[in-house]
């Protein structure tokens, strides 16, 4: 479980809009985007959920997890299982750690309930993954975090926030095996030199 990070270059053109439309970056849990659980903006809103961006922004995360219901939550490595109960909420982890990049809830509550996963990011716990579907009886949910990456430009949404499912990415991008550091540059195909009607773009 290493440290994980991701370098966001605008262009000076970008800067020089001043929009304060949010990037806003969600993980794959289970083949699914559902939460925001970074974003970052030029001219943000709200300095206290979303970072502000210069020519150079970077974000950083964990892959560390904890998995969370309304009343508790339980840090849980690959391999390993917890186990809920409506009297006790989450109890702690058991089993052996391994590599396989999985980790199961048993006992997820159904009806309105959802399992929600939550990773490490700047000493804090932020949410990258709640459930989309409910579970009926006593069923065993199991979950996998993956090292892909949604990217979104969104006037309204910022962090922890779920995503909509019309929300359409920006960009996706994957982190190989063996790899921890990513940078993306957002701007003109030649930085601040753009062709006849060219459009901003990423660039990796």
């Amino acid at each position: 479980m290493g440290d994980y990070n991701l370098t966001i270059i605008l262009d000076q053109a970008v800067i020089a809009n001043q929009s304060t439309d949010n990037l806003c970056i969600a993980k794959k849990v289970n083949d699914a985007y559902t939460v925001i659980f970074a974003a970052g903006s030029v001219v943000p809103k709200d300095p206290s959920k979303v970072q502000q961006m210069t020519n150079t922004t970077n974000f950083g995360w964990k892959d560390k997890y904890r998995v969370s219901s309304s009343s508790n939550h339980e840090e849980i490595k690959y391999g390993q299982t917890v186990t809920y109960t409506p009297k006790t909420g989450m109890l702690p982890a058991t089993g052996q750690a391994d590599k396989s990049g999985k980790f199961q809830v048993t006992g997820s509550p159904g009806g309105k309930f959802r399992v929600a996963v939550e990773t490490e990011s700047s000493g804090n716990w932020v949410p990258v993954f709640v459930d989309p579907d409910s579970h009926g009886g006593d069923p065993t949910t199991t979950l996998q975090p993956k090292h892909d990456y949604a990217l979104y430009w969104s006037n309204s949404t910022e962090t922890n926030s779920m995503i909509a499912t019309t929300l359409t990415p920006s960009y996706s991008t994957s982190y190989a095996d063996d790899q921890v550091s990513k940078t993306l540059r957002y701007g003109y195909t030649i930085p601040d030199k753009p062709a006849p009607g060219e459009q901003f773009a990423w660039h990796e």
